[in-house]
């Protein structure tokens, strides 16, 4: 086991329902205040946290935290941005991404003001740098008559530095405003798009109105391209933002950068709610 000080900079997120015995798991986001370059956070300066408060077979000690397991998101009592921890697990890996897992103490220690963001673009390191990359699809060919191909793009030789690290993209704009997802055979549209520097943004947290917008819960999966309509996308080709902040993320072999709310869209003007495609209320 392994013990780990720092600040959180993301709201907690529900990975996944477990099991009976050991609960939901949970997941946010920790770094280190002292890894940071003229103020901003450095490369490798941040860890995923997974968490189950719920297991009864390796309790989980709380201090200055509470947990409700019907919660969609850990939210009431929970780790929020700026809080200072100390956190007991094994470091380790989650599906080939930095993690510290198996979880067995959560202790609020204080807050502070979180270190900016590393900065990519307009007076910070290139773009390029936090570029996800795509792995070979074994399900179906996802390259041919797609711009750029949605499979077999190399990434950015530094981009794992950036893995689990709080960055800001300045001055970017949008390359490609549907990036879709090869998924057994078809190409789904997870609200993710492109932005200068072939940089993914995905959507890995809640937030109350989605930039990449949702189907409807009854939409089939082959009904949920980029070319089928949804609610609330305000997704648009050429679109400029002064800023776009998020944690990098690996998941099905592709880094992602991931705002962690509406605020860390600089720029951007989200579309009205319930525009496009709705479910009926």
């Amino acid at each position: 086991m392994q013990v780990i000080s720092g600040i959180v900079t993301s709201p907690v997120d529900r990975i996944s329902d477990g099991n009976a015995e050991r609960g939901p798991i949970f997941g946010f986001y920790v770094a280190d205040p002292a890894n940071v370059e003229s103020g901003r956070f450095g490369p490798k300066s941040g860890i995923f946290v997974l968490a189950r408060p719920a297991n009864t077979r390796e309790v989980l000690s709380l201090s200055g935290y509470t947990f409700d397991a019907a919660d969609r998101f850990w939210a009431d009592g929970s780790p929020q941005i700026g809080d200072l921890v100390e956190i007991v697990g094994d470091n380790a890996v989650n599906f080939d991404q930095g993690a510290l897992r198996n979880t067995t103490e959560i202790k609020k220690v204080g807050s502070d003001v979180v270190p900016l963001p590393a900065l990519f673009g307009t007076g910070g390191r290139p773009t390029s740098d936090l570029k996800g990359g795509r792995p070979a699809n074994d399900t179906g060919d996802f390259t041919t008559g797609f711009t750029p191909p949605l499979e077999g793009i190399a990434p950015s030789a530094t981009i794992e530095d950036w893995e689990n690290v709080l960055v800001e993209l300045k001055d970017v704009t949008t390359t490609t405003d549907c990036y879709a997802q090869g998924v057994a055979g078809i190409a789904q549209d997870f609200g993710n798009f492109l932005v200068t520097g072939d940089v993914e943004i995905g959507n890995d947290f809640f937030i109350g109105q989605s930039f990449g917008g949702f189907f409807d819960s009854a939409t089939a999966a082959a009904q949920k391209t980029c070319a089928d309509p949804k609610c609330e996308d305000s997704r648009v080709q050429g679109q400029t933002f002064t800023s776009l902040t998020g944690v990098v993320s690996f998941s099905f072999g592709v880094h992602r950068v991931n705002p962690r709310t509406t605020a860390d869209f600089g720029g951007a003007t989200f579309v009205a709610e319930n525009s496009g495609t709705c479910p009926a209320p």
